[in-house]
């Protein structure tokens, strides 16, 4: 008696457990995947300009008043570290996300912190989701309009636009 109480015990874990596995994601689940999705379908979007927008028109803007072309994606990037800081319960200090003059024009430099940042809140979101990932993101779909605005009236077509 003692090995088939043991048996149904073991049976019962395993059939638990893979019950569990089976289970469909909750609608807050499946809403917080789509966000992380599109957030990276976004951000990929962003950087391959960061990548392509030729360097010669990085001051580039379309309007006097409003942020370059590469002011742009350091601003991005800048929003990405202050919403990777707020899901990990930090504050961040404004100082540390202004770009200086030497720096803004490096690519290289700008692809990396675009990359790194965009990456760390996708794996953070993944972890545990935050809501206010769902602002963030309709934020920086404006920004990418803004990139894709910069492009048009240099005569540019955006590398998301170029697929057949």
């Amino acid at each position: 008696m003692g090995r088939f109480a043991l048996m149904v015990a073991v049976t019962a874990t395993f059939a638990g457990a893979a019950a569990a596995q089976e289970r469909p994601a909750s609608g807050v689940e499946q809403a917080a995947e789509i966000t992380v999705q599109t957030w990276e379908v976004l951000q990929g979007k962003i950087l391959g300009m960061a990548r392509d927008f030729p360097a010669e028109l990085f001051d580039s803007r379309p309007h006097p008043d409003s942020r370059s072309f590469v002011e742009e994606i350091w601003h991005v990037a800048s929003g990405n570290e202050v919403l990777a800081a707020q899901i990990r319960g930090e504050r961040v200090d404004p100082a540390s996300l202004t770009i200086s003059d030497d720096v803004k024009h490096d690519r290289a430099m700008m692809i990396e912190r675009l990359s790194a940042s965009a990456e760390e809140c996708a794996d953070l979101l993944r972890a545990r989701f935050d809501a206010r990932s769902i602002r963030t993101l309709e934020h920086m779909g404006e920004h990418y309009g803004k990139l894709v605005t910069i492009y048009r009236i240099n005569g540019l077509v955006p590398p998301d636009s170029r697929r057949p």
